[in-house]
C-alpha cells in the first residue's frame, strides 16, 4: 500500500475521507510531520473484476472513474489514491491476471513429482483455461492496447516482460524432456515457438472470434507435444 507524509494534524482528516486505515510509520516531532503508511480495507483484489463489467457496460472511452468507483463500492478519491487514469487500471489489471497465472506456472514447473511431458501439458491446458475464465477481461484490454498502438503510446513493455517469462518456462520444460529422454532431439527455439503460438491462437479464437471450444484447442495442444514425445 501507498506511504505518504502528512502533518500529524491533517493525518485523521485526510484518512477519514478516503475511507483509509493508517499505520505511523515515522513521527518527526520537530516538523510535526509523520510517515504513514496507509492500508486499504477493501478487497482490492476484485477491483479488476469491477472495472472489466464496467468498461464493457459503458465501453471504455466513457466509463468513468466515478462508475468505476461506484461499481467497487468505493469513492472516487479512495480509487484516485492507487490510479491517477484508467492506463494505469488497465497495467494494473494485467499485472493481476499475469501475476497469479505466472506463480502457478512456477509451481507447475516445479514440481518435480510429475514427468516434463505432463508438466507441459498441464501449463498449456492451464494458460487456455485462464484465457476462458478471462474472456471478458482481454476483450476490454487487447482493443485498448491496439489503440494505444495507434496513438504511437507504447504500454506493452509489461506485457512483453511477462511473455518472455512465460516463454523461458515453456523451454525450461521443453530442455527438462529432452534431456530425460521424454522428447526426441528437437530444436528448443522452434519447439518453443510452436507451443507459444498455439497460446496467441487460443486468445484470438477467444477474444477476436468469440469461440469457446476449448477442448479442440487443448486436443490441438496435445497433438503437437504427441509429435515431439519419444515413442
Amino acid at each position: 500500500m501507498s506511504k505518504v507524509e502528512l502533518k500529524v494534524g491533517d493525518i485523521f482528516n485526510f484518512t477519514k475521507v478516503c475511507y483509509l486505515y493508517y499505520k505511523i510509520l515515522e513521527l518527526d516531532k520537530s516538523s510535526n510531520y509523520a510517515k504513514i503508511e496507509l492500508i486499504c480495507p477493501y478487497d482490492v483484489d476484485n477491483w479488476d473484476e469491477n472495472w472489466t463489467i464496467s468498461s464493457i457496460e459503458e465501453g471504455f472511452e466513457d466509463v468513468t472513474f466515478q462508475k468505476i468507483a461506484d461499481r467497487c463500492g468505493i469513492t472516487r478519491t479512495t480509487l484516485y489514491i492507487y490510479f491517477k487514469n484508467k492506463r494505469e487500471i488497465f497495467l494494473w489489471s494485467i499485472k493481476q491476471l499475469t501475476s497469479r497465472l505466472e506463480a502457478e506456472l512456477v509451481s507447475i514447473v516445479k514440481n518435480k513429482s510429475v514427468s516434463a511431458e505432463t508438466a507441459l501439458r498441464s501449463m498449456l491446458e492451464k494458460i487456455i483455461d485462464e484465457c476462458q475464465e478471462n474472456q471478458k477481461l482481454f476483450s476490454v484490454l487487447l482493443p485498448y492496447l491496439l489503440q494505444l498502438q495507434k496513438a504511437g503510446i507504447d504500454s506493452g513493455e509489461r506485457v512483453r516482460r511477462r511473455v518472455i517469462r512465460l516463454r523461458h518456462l515453456l523451454s525450461l520444460l521443453v530442455i527438462q524432456g529432452i534431456k530425460n529422454g521424454e522428447f526426441n532431439n528437437i530444436n528448443v527455439k522452434d519447439t518453443n515457438e510452436l507451443l507459444y503460438s498455439f497460446i496467441e491462437s487460443a486468445i484470438f479464437r477467444l477474444v477476436i472470434l468469440n469461440q469457446n471450444n476449448i477442448q479442440e484447442m487443448k486436443a490441438a495442444i496435445n497433438l503437437a507435444i504427441d509429435g515431439i514425445t519419444r515413442k
